[in-house]
């Protein structure tokens, strides 16, 4: 027999919670342990406090907890190697997204680590020749992750497409044009060439 508090977990939990929801969640936390206190006769700035408290020490448990579970043994990626800011939270990846240097950034951490290095708390980077059939190219390959998402951009470009399937249906569409028959009879002239390079 469930509470209704455990069968609001339940529920709550089916899918991740964004961040927007979770300051939602802790506002309304907040809201109703105030007004929760007041009606039980304390004046609105004790209750505010007391409130203030509580969310307070509610948010410090579930960081240290989150934090915890993603630097303990029982994390799926806890095997791989990676900094340990990176298998905390996603913020330093972030930041080199932003500042335009992802590629320098990952290519240092596979020269230092090795092919399978934690790029977040829920991310792996593989620097391998050798896994991309079974990640990519076989039935029962995964589809693309987010990283393939492109903020803004219109239209589905065949390697941008994230879906298994999706993907597969166009690329046979194409896979005549990139045989290596056809490949040899394409040439780019030494302008445009220099041009790429």
């Amino acid at each position: 027999f469930l509470t209704s508090l455990q069968l609001f977990c339940l529920v709550l939990h089916q899918r991740p919670i964004g961040g927007d929801t979770a300051v939602l969640l802790e506002g309304v936390l907040f809201i109703g342990l105030c007004v929760t206190k007041y009606l039980s006769g304390l004046t609105i700035a004790p209750s505010a406090l007391l409130a203030s408290t509580w969310v307070a020490q509610h948010l410090a448990a579930l960081v240290l907890a989150t934090v915890a579970y993603r630097l303990s043994p029982f994390h799926p990626l806890a095997k791989f190697p990676g900094p340990l800011i990176n298998k905390i939270t996603s913020l330093r990846i972030a930041y080199v997204v932003y500042t335009g240097r992802r590629h320098l950034y990952i290519a240092d951490l596979h020269t230092k680590y090795g092919k399978f290095v934690r790029t977040g708390p829920n991310t792996l980077s593989i620097n391998s020749h050798a896994v991309v059939a079974p990640i990519y190219a076989n039935a029962n390959a995964f589809d693309k992750s987010s990283a393939y998402d492109v903020p803004g951009m219109t239209g589905n470009g065949l390697f941008f497409m994230r879906g298994r399937v999706e993907h597969g249906t166009r690329r046979r569409h194409w896979a005549g044009g990139f045989t290596s028959a056809t490949c040899v009879h394409l040439s780019l002239s030494s302008t445009r060439a220099a041009q790429l390079t």
